[in-house]
Formats: C-alpha cells, sequence, structure tokens
C-alpha cells in the first residue's frame, strides 16, 4: 500500500510537469503572438548552438535592418541566420549563418520571413521538441499508467474495505 502510495505521487509530479510544459508549448506562444523554433544546426554559433530555443516576433519587412536575425522557410526546413544586406530595389534579404563563410544562396523575399528572433534560450529546444514530437505517445503513456495505478487504488481500497468488514463483523 505504501509503495501505491509513493507511485501516485510521482505520477501527479509527472504528470503536472509534463501538462504545465504542454500547457506552455501551446499557449505562451499564442498568446504572446509568437513563434519558437529549435536550432539545428551550427550555422549560427556561437550565438546560438544546436539545441537553443528561439522565439521570434513577425514584423514587417521594413522593420528589419542589418545584423537582424531572422527565421525563414526554405523550401521544407526553418532557416535561422542574420542580415547581412537588403536590397531595396526588389525588398529581399541578404542572409548568413554567423559561422559560415559565404552567404546564403538566393536572397529571401517577404513571403519567406516567419520573423525576427527576440530571444534565444541555450538548450531548452531539446525539451521544446521532444514535447512537439512525442506529446501524443507521452499523453498515451500517462493515460494507461493513470488507469493503470488508478485500478490498483480501486482493488487495495476494496481490500481494506473488506478486512473493515469482515473486522466488524467478527466484532473486534
Amino acid at each position: 500500500m505504501k509503495k501505491l502510495k509513493i507511485a501516485n505521487k510521482i505520477f501527479d509530479i509527472v504528470f503536472f510537469i509534463f501538462l504545465g510544459l504542454c500547457l506552455i508549448v501551446a499557449i505562451i506562444p499564442f498568446v504572446l503572438r509568437v513563434h519558437l523554433y529549435t536550432i539545428a544546426s551550427n550555422s549560427m554559433e556561437p550565438k546560438m548552438s544546436v539545441g537553443d530555443l528561439v522565439v521570434t516576433k513577425k514584423v514587417e519587412l521594413e522593420d528589419l535592418k542589418k545584423q537582424d536575425i531572422i527565421a525563414y522557410r526554405r523550401d521544407d526546413i526553418v532557416v535561422t541566420h542574420r542580415i547581412i544586406g537588403i536590397n531595396e530595389k526588389n525588398n529581399t534579404l541578404i542572409t548568413k549563418g554567423d559561422n559560415n563563410v559565404y552567404a546564403d544562396s538566393g536572397e529571401i523575399i517577404e513571403s519567406q520571413v516567419l520573423g525576427k528572433v527576440i530571444l534565444n534560450i541555450p538548450f531548452i529546444g531539446y525539451i521544446y521538441s521532444f514535447i512537439r514530437i512525442y506529446s501524443l505517445w507521452i499523453c498515451i503513456f500517462i493515460l494507461v499508467f493513470g488507469c493503470v495505478l488508478n485500478y490498483l487504488n480501486t482493488k487495495a481500497n476494496k481490500k481494506n474495505e473488506v478486512k473493515k468488514w469482515k473486522k466488524k463483523k467478527s466484532g473486534k
């Protein structure tokens, strides 16, 4: 019975930590109107490393300037690089990773820009990516584990009630 109580406490702690992290991942970006991305390469080192979480805010192209760091979409991947030039004639941006030798191929048009980086949080991108990728499986695991714990609690409580009833019936 004591082991069951400890298991229940551990389950409660894990459940509420996971719930809190899911809420942060889902609600904070929506409320603050920001987007979160995980750095996946070393192209921005030493400023940003693999596994860092970057927070971006949507801005107008004319509000961006040289040296700003932006997230933009190239094909199906999100790239986070520094603006090294602005082509005002074409209304495009020239970007480069701080750790790269050459500028990115092709200029960035406004529709590719996802936002300006406003915050970089080291290592948290690993946790963010894990939650986004595996949240469904974690929820299923927590649900199944919670059901098993509930079943064991119910079974233990019934056993105790039967013992109490037998004790009471025998007059002890």
